[in-house]
């Protein structure tokens, strides 16, 4: 266990570290400021309503999506790029543990972020959790964070096969704000689109963290979270599994470094 926390520490200093604190900043807080607002103002006007809890809980979670898709989906191909990945390949560890590790620490660093979406919506629009239900709604959260870095896994090892890597991380960050119901209601998507959002990261998750506004089914809410728990984990199996298969085409063809 000492050895996956460092692991994971090293790994994301390494190639998702910051030039320095203005960048960070800039990222961290005035980027998830502006988003909430955005989205919580354009809510209030298109639904008109005054209760816009849902849209800043659900954009709030939805934050997290940039370490997911920009931190955890690039970091094989950043691991091709500066010659290390052959080394991960050939290590003697579990390269599962290596491979669940790169993702592990941006499930710390997206809590910030979702926190300062929050904050944004606690200071701007009057909003609130009951104290008696802030522990089941940190442990949607998490679960959710959890279940981003899992498809932010399965994204990475598809960049290993993709050219335009850049293309296929925008195309995932706005398939999952449409398709996520944080942003737009999925009852309102098509029927087709309504059916895949339901096999989405972060859709029941969000769900589940909305419910705690307001009267809700304890048994509803925890079967909820744990279908989004058994998704997240489908996704970093299926992400595990992706990897493994790209390890022995390359080492057949001799293409380990190459697209």
């Amino acid at each position: 266990m000492k050895r996956f926390f460092f692991q994971s520490y090293i790994s994301f200093k390494a190639l998702f570290g910051w030039l320095n604190l203005e960048a960070y900043l800039l990222i961290k807080i005035i980027n998830p400021l502006l988003q909430i607002l955005f989205f919580s103002i354009l809510s209030k006007y298109v639904f008109q309503t005054d209760n816009i809890a849902p849209w800043i809980i659900g954009n709030s979670i939805l934050l997290s999506t940039k370490n997911a898709i920009y931190g955890v989906g690039k970091v094989l191909v950043d691991e091709r790029n500066m010659g290390t990945l052959k080394l991960i390949v050939a290590s003697p560890g579990s390269n599962f543990l290596i491979f669940a590790g790169r993702g592990f620490m941006h499930i710390f660093d997206a809590l910030i972020t979702v926190t300062v979406g929050l904050l944004v919506g606690f200071l701007f629009f009057d909003f609130s959790i009951a104290m008696s239900n802030l522990f089941l709604f940190a442990v949607a959260i998490l679960i959710s964070l959890y279940s981003a870095m899992a498809i932010g896994q399965v994204i990475s090892c598809l960049g290993l096969v993709y050219r335009d890597i850049h293309m296929l991380l925008n195309v995932s960050e706005y398939l999952l704000i449409i398709l996520t119901g944080a942003s737009f209601p999925i009852s309102r998507l098509p029927l087709f689109l309504q059916g895949f959002s339901r096999f989405l990261p972060v859709t029941r998750g969000v769900e589940a963290a909305r419910m705690l506004t307001s009267q809700y089914d304890l048994i509803v809410l925890l079967k909820l979270l744990m279908q989004e728990f058994l998704i997240g984990s489908l996704y970093l199996f299926a992400g595990y599994f992706s990897f493994k298969l790209l390890e022995n085409l390359s080492r057949r063809k001799a293409s380990l470094d190459m697209y």
